[in-house]
């Protein structure tokens, strides 16, 4: 069993989610794409699971400033998540063998805050929402 994991935190500006999947050094082998809501990168780091075991499913790059690097896709063929960049192909080679060897069972740590979505529904939403609340707290006493 590996000790990796998938590190979901929020970034930039507009705080948008993103999953890292990091070795047991803290060393980063993939990087998700940026998400919008947290639920998104529970799902990708789902599918990285399985995605992150399949060969086919990952493609090699090779950059024009001649740095090396991979991505791995969903069998629907979106970028779930890329490598660092390399400069030789066997130090991508590794990296690549660490992502199969950490995707399928690596623990989740969820570093981002607790968001009170209440701020988020429309005020008349809430004060219906707190008057059922205090008649069913009213009813059960």
């Amino acid at each position: 069993m590996s000790k990796g994991m998938y590190e979901i935190v929020q970034v930039g500006v507009s705080q948008r989610y993103v999953v890292y999947l990091k070795d047991e050094s803290g060393n980063v082998v993939l990087t998700s794409q940026y998400r919008e809501l947290k639920p998104m990168c529970l799902n990708e780091i789902s599918w990285m699971r399985n995605a992150g075991l399949k060969d086919s499913l990952y493609e090699f790059i090779d950059a024009d400033d001649g740095g090396l690097l991979f991505n791995v896709r969903a069998t629907d063929a979106h970028v779930l998540g890329t490598s660092p960049v390399f400069r030789s192909e066997e130090e991508r080679m590794r990296c690549a063998e660490e992502v199969k060897r950490l995707a399928a069972d690596a623990e989740v740590i969820d570093r981002t805050p607790e968001i009170d979505l209440t701020t988020r529904i429309h005020d008349v939403l809430q004060t219906h929402a707190r008057e059922v609340v205090a008649r069913a707290v009213n009813t059960t006493v």
